[in-house]
């Protein structure tokens, strides 16, 4: 094990729990917004009922704590070392991250090690100094809410040359590719990292984000059978995507998950690789292309 369990989600948000305990500021609604901020969606009945129950002897009534010192988790060495192989992955560095206290740091592993399954293979090209000095510039447009001059091809390969405001960039791990999502002539559109020849910050954007219009969701309901772990694959896989999460009973879940018409291919590949602890119970139109999916894979090997 590289991480312990110490360095997950639930113990992180105890964790700040408790340093707020002991500078007196906790009460329940900081609690619930620790566990929204710090957790997956099902955490607030998982944390909430260990703490509550005494499973977790952690505070005394009006929340205060019994825990001494504030916690403190230091990174150890192979921890520093699986840091810095992720850190070798170009993707990453496309953020030009910190990584003050890993410089005499070796990784764990050559990021060749990696295989990635169910993902096209022609995913952007992340080492290009092009790319990366455009995804750059993209992203600090969105960071300071400015105009950004894109010159790109569009899938028939006709050039353009627009003034957008960019609001948000996407990562599709399916295809490997990062999108731009902008406004332009207050409409809403989509523009692949790999399709844009440069991009140039141009003055402030002064759009109001009330007038943005809003990217239509759709959303499917799953129940879901907690074995072998499946709840926390679920949570973790589908981190990126919103979701309710209601508990049906010990051991079964029931996960309604929203999402964004352009992904739901990837969507449909991410559920099926659950098999058989994952069913999909609406809408009718989802559970089709699931069949679809499934009988276009069956005649592949036939």
């Amino acid at each position: 094990m590289i991480f312990h369990e110490i360095y997950s989600s639930y113990f992180n948000a105890v964790a700040d729990m408790i340093k707020m305990s002991l500078e007196d500021t906790l009460d329940r609604r900081s609690m619930e917004e620790i566990i929204r901020k710090r957790s997956f969606s099902e955490s607030s009945i998982n944390i909430n009922q260990a703490l509550r129950s005494g499973r977790w002897p952690l505070f005394l009534e009006d929340n205060f704590t019994v825990i001494e010192d504030a916690p403190s988790m230091p990174l150890t060495n192979i921890q520093k070392r699986w840091l810095k192989t992720l850190l070798s992955d170009p993707k990453i560095k496309l953020f030009n991250p910190d990584t003050t206290g890993l410089e005499d740091v070796s990784p764990l592993c050559d990021k060749d090690v990696f295989l990635y399954f169910d993902r096209f293979s022609d995913g952007d090209p992340f080492d290009d100094e092009a790319y990366i000095k455009n995804f750059r510039t993209s992203l600090r447009a969105i960071k300071e809410k400015r105009l950004l001059e894109i010159v790109y091809t569009d899938k028939t390969g006709s050039r353009y040359t627009l003034t957008c405001t960019p609001i948000n960039m996407e990562y599709s791990s399916k295809d490997d590719k990062f999108r731009i999502l902008a406004i332009f002539e207050e409409t809403f559109i989509i523009i692949n990292m790999a399709r844009v020849h440069s991009a140039t910050l141009k003055e402030k954007s002064h759009i109001d984000e009330k007038a943005i219009p809003p990217r239509i969701k759709k959303a499917i309901v799953v129940e879901l059978e907690d074995r072998n772990n499946a709840l926390e694959r679920a949570m973790i896989h589908f981190s990126y995507l919103e979701k309710e999460t209601t508990k049906l009973s010990d051991t079964r879940y029931q996960i309604t998950i929203k999402y964004f018409e352009e992904d739901e291919s990837e969507l449909v590949i991410q559920i099926l690789s659950f098999g058989p602890a994952l069913t999909v119970t609406s809408p009718d139109d989802f559970k089709s292309k699931l069949k679809k999916k499934l009988n276009d894979q069956l005649n592949s090997f036939s």
